[in-house]
């Protein structure tokens, strides 16, 4: 029967980190280290769990990975959901679309 660890409650943010890293080579140490500013080996002592992980390096993980799931983690036992940052060809778009409605609905205002 599989048992999906990150539902269980022992299962820890280090746990998860542990699991992208060593056992599932999601990502490298050596270029997520280099990306967040720190030494491998201090990465490698987190990811081991010798050192804590502190919420502060939480940014810099996350734009060194480009991994949601961290975050997603820790939100797991909330109301909230994290939503990627749309890039600037998708906010262009959005706003030519939005742009395009309000021409063919006359700007959105309706005669009465």
């Amino acid at each position: 029967m599989a048992v999906n660890l990150k539902s269980d409650t022992g299962f820890t943010f280090q746990n998860l980190l542990y699991s992208k890293f060593i056992l599932k080579h999601h990502h490298r140490v050596d270029s997520t280290s280099d990306s967040m500013g720190i030494h491998k080996d201090t990465l490698y002592r987190k990811i081991r769990g010798e050192n804590d992980f502190k919420i502060d390096e939480l940014p810099a993980l996350l734009n060194a990975t480009n991994d949601i799931e961290y975050i997603n983690f820790l939100l797991r036992d909330t109301n909230f959901i994290a939503i990627p940052k749309p890039d600037k060809r998708f906010e262009k778009m959005l706003s030519e679309l939005a742009k395009n409605l309000l021409a063919i609905t006359g700007n959105g205002l309706e005669e009465k």
